[in-house]
């Protein structure tokens, strides 16, 4: 078990400024900090490709931080019995490379999607897509967000290629 210390700070110029003009008519100053426990941690560095890949299973993730071979139950009693994942788009600079992040249930992706290598919806904003984008990081750009094992975390790219740095925290439950 062990502590992490995420830190979040937001900075910038008023719009009315010379150098780096802002968004706001203020200056931003915005900064926190949480300290959590966590039991495991795994990263890993991923080849996109321009067809989805399953990243994370959420149903064969437990509060351990190691994977089941079978399914967990899902309820509201898992809530927030699960950990957090750090995204970051390491690919060489470019404004055209773009690496997908979705989202799909083991109900709403069948074998069939994943050996088809059916890619993230990236476009449509219907509930009737498989996988559903979650966001789209473009190189040098990151995320930070709980997960809560509920649903499985897909990944794809428009271009072959492109790396995502993943890392998982599991949430100590002691």
């Amino acid at each position: 078990m062990g502590v992490i210390k995420p830190t979040i700070t937001l900075t910038a110029n008023a719009n009315t400024a010379t150098t780096d003009a802002g968004p706001l008519s203020t200056a931003l100053s915005l900064s926190i900090t949480d300290s959590l426990t966590v039991d495991a941690v795994n990263s890993k560095i991923v080849t996109c490709s321009t067809s989805h890949a399953l990243l994370y299973d959420g149903s064969t993730m437990q509060a351990s931080g190691a994977e089941l071979a079978t399914e967990v139950a899902r309820s509201d009693s898992n809530a927030g019995t699960g950990g957090f994942l750090y995204f970051s788009n390491i690919s060489a600079a470019s404004t055209t490379n773009f690496i997908y992040i979705g989202l799909g249930s083991d109900a709403s992706v069948t074998a069939t999607d994943i050996a088809a290598g059916d890619a993230i919806d990236v476009y449509s904003d219907t509930d009737d897509a498989s996988i559903i984008r979650l966001m789209t990081l473009a190189p040098g750009e990151f995320a930070w967000l709980p997960f809560d094992y509920t649903y499985n975390v897909f990944v794809d790219a428009n271009a072959a290629g492109q790396l995502l740095e993943c890392w998982h925290f599991n949430r100590s439950l002691t």
